[in-house]
This record gives structure tokens, C-alpha cells and sequence, in this order.
């Protein structure tokens, strides 16, 4: 799917540039692009690390940098979930279905991944909806949805964790 948003460039398996010429952010991907654990593991891995005092997460200013947010969203959700590699390749539905079953099977135990989960879902819809050529306007709407969601993630950093079934 594309956006309006500049496609990422990868650099190699385990670094991806993202941004423009106001900012540019080299991300780390290496823990996405692992096999050895499940999918919401290697997401909680790369957040962790993107999330600590000097990563790259929070020194995002909203709204004026929301575009990198979801650059990084997507990013997130392409290393992660590889759809676009899968034979035969889901349709956006089940995609939708496989990411949210993911978060409902985080957001309790670990509050700060539901809301990135939920952040990157919400993108996700986003291309998705622009794939379709729904109406910008409900597109737009999603922008709110997607800060929001952020804004609760960066308050959970930090706060205690239960410990939760999947491998780390």
C-alpha cells in the first residue's frame, strides 16, 4: 500500500532510514526482522528499545511530525508481520484481524504495547483506506485516533509491566 507519506528506505536488514530533509531518523529494525520469536514479542522488543529516554520515539513533536510517527508504524508492522511476503497474501481484512488479535492479546498485561498495538492498527486502516479510496475526510479522521493513542503510550512508558505468557 503507499501514502502520502514517503516510502522508508531501507538501508540493510537491520536499519532503515526515515524522514525527510527537516529529520531524518535511522531506525534499528534488527529485533523485527528475527524469525526465532512470535510476532508480539519482537514488537514489544523493537519498542522497548525505540521507547528508552533517548530514542528516537520520543523526541517525535505531534502534530508537527505525525508523518514520522506513522513511518514508523508502518515500518513496525511491515518488519514485523511481513504480509506482503505470505503465500497466498492475506486481503486487508484478515491482516486487520491478525494485528488486532494481537493486541487484544497484549493490551492487559502490558498497557503501553496495547496503545503502540492500537497506534499501528489505526495506521494501518489508514493506508488501507487510502488503498480504497475511501473519503479523505474519514481518512484524516484517523490522524486524532492514531495521536491519541501515542500520547497514552508515551504516558504508560516507564510504568510497571505484568509479566505476560509470550517468549522473550
Amino acid at each position: 500500500m503507499t501514502d502520502n507519506v514517503p516510502t522508508p528506505m531501507k538501508t540493510n536488514n537491520s536499519w532503515v532510514r526515515i524522514g525527510n530533509r527537516q529529520k531524518t531518523l535511522l531506525l534499528n529494525i534488527g529485533d523485527l526482522n528475527s524469525d526465532d520469536k512470535q510476532v508480539v514479542s519482537r514488537i514489544e522488543k523493537f519498542v522497548r528499545g525505540i521507547s528508552q529516554p533517548d530514542g528516537h520515539i520520543l523526541q517525535l513533536e505531534l502534530p508537527n511530525e505525525l508523518h514520522l510517527l506513522k513511518e514508523i508504524l508502518q515500518i513496525t508492522e511491515q518488519a514485523a508481520y511481513k504480509f506482503g511476503q505470505k503465500s497466498p497474501k492475506p486481503n486487508l481484512g484478515e491482516c486487520m484481524n491478525i494485528m488486532i488479535k494481537d493486541k487484544v492479546s497484549i493490551q492487559d498485561t502490558n498497557p503501553m504495547i496495547g496503545y503502540y498495538y492500537e497506534a499501528m492498527v489505526l495506521e494501518f486502516l489508514q493506508r488501507s483506506m487510502r488503498a480504497i479510496n475511501a473519503d479523505p475526510e474519514h481518512i484524516n479522521e484517523l490522524d486524532s485516533k492514531i495521536t491519541e493513542n501515542f500520547l497514552h503510550f508515551k504516558n504508560e512508558i516507564g510504568q510497571p509491566v505484568e509479566r505476560d505468557n509470550f517468549e522473550r
